[in-house]
């Protein structure tokens, strides 16, 4: 789940928590499941910093491969 980039960190905390709490119930923890997900529940420290480094890899990629935006 992303958030604008000034939100401040209790208010993402806070969706973080709810998030969570959410994915953890019987419920939708059994329909995400049933339908092939796999549940991480990562921090939104972690997850950023995923992004971040997920971004540079393919930035490289692009780069290597010339690959243009039309």
């Amino acid at each position: 789940m992303f958030v604008p980039a000034r939100v401040p960190a209790a208010v993402t905390d806070a969706i973080h928590r709810g998030f969570i709490r959410a994915l953890n119930s019987p419920e939708v923890k059994e329909r995400l499941v049933g339908n092939g997900y796999d549940l991480l529940g990562t921090s939104p420290a972690e997850f950023r910093r995923y992004v971040l480094d997920e971004t540079a890899k393919w930035a490289k990629v692009v780069k290597m491969a010339g690959i243009k935006a039309e």
